[in-house]
């Protein structure tokens, strides 16, 4: 759980902007997406929903103020839900930040802050917790595991081209393009290049 996240019930939802409808309505639609796990832990809803939600907050390579609000519910229903839902979750909180820190924020008027830092802790919790997890995710994709996420209709080649700004701002350190792990040589181990031999 993310503590210090906006909580639903907090009348600044009416203040934040969003790309369609206004915040309020985008809380109503939170709170409503947060509710969707159903007990085998998927996901109940389609993905005309989930896109609805990220229209308003992320349109077109630009966030406003709202995208601060909306990361850190996302990560927290990624960690809810299998894998292979989650991937795209993960991959949008990727976007987000990436465009955060190429191009600021949208909406950005007089009087307004450009990124709002009373929502910035928790925003950047939810970054560094997808970070961790996305670099995690490629060190499982490189020992095999979660093969649909590769494939055709994977999302990992587009989420692992995110680890780079996810990790430039989130309180971890960087790691290399490749990752690196530790393989056996003759009853020994020695550290080489993922791949090598």
């Amino acid at each position: 759980m993310i503590e210090n996240k906006l909580p639903l019930d907090d009348p600044r939802w009416r203040d934040l902007d969003t790309f369609y409808h206004d915040g309020l309505h985008l809380r109503s639609k939170l709170i409503e997406w947060m509710a969707g796990v159903d007990a085998s832990g998927s996901l109940r809803f389609d993905d005309e929903f989930t896109d609805d939600i990220f229209q308003m907050v992320l349109h077109q390579g630009t966030v406003v103020s709202s995208t601060f609000a909306v990361v850190p519910y996302c990560y927290e229903l990624a960690s809810r839900i299998p894998v292979k839902e989650a991937s795209e979750l993960w991959l949008w909180i990727g976007w987000a930040e990436e465009v955060r820190s190429a191009h600021g924020v949208y909406f950005v008027r007089e009087g307004r802050e450009p990124e709002p830092e009373w929502l910035m802790p928790a925003y950047r919790e939810a970054i560094d917790l997808t970070a961790a997890v996305v670099e995690n995710l490629r060190d499982d994709i490189e020992m095999g595991q979660h093969s649909y996420l590769t494939g055709d209709e994977g999302c990992w080649e587009a989420l692992g081209k995110t680890l780079p700004a996810l990790q430039r701002n989130a309180n971890l350190p960087s790691y290399p393009e490749k990752p690196r792990r530790v393989t056996k040589k003759s009853g020994s181990s020695s550290t080489g290049e993922a791949g090598s031999e």
